[in-house]
């Protein structure tokens, strides 16, 4: 009746899953937030063309720098714990 409703909250969960099956094929608690992260921005930039995706991403690239977290992954080094909150 207040225009509340859950369908953005059903269809985030949704294309999780779907990423989960489709790609990822297991989510683990340490890399969860990343994932949501990822799968947030991918619904946010959905509806927009593929050069402004790329501009969007590379703005939030460069504007943000090295992670941190991700930074010799290749190699080894890999986060401990999971993240709650950063």
């Amino acid at each position: 009746m207040d225009g509340v409703n859950e369908n953005q909250a059903e269809a985030f969960y949704s294309r999780l899953r779907r990423c989960e099956y489709g790609v990822v094929h297991r989510i683990t608690p340490k890399y969860l937030m990343d994932l949501a992260n990822e799968i947030a921005w991918r619904e946010d930039t959905r509806r927009i063309t593929e050069g402004e995706t790329l501009r969007d991403l590379m703005q939030k690239l460069f504007k943000n720098g090295l992670s941190r977290w991700w930074r010799g992954y290749h190699q080894g080094h890999h986060r401990e714990i999971e993240l709650l909150m950063v």
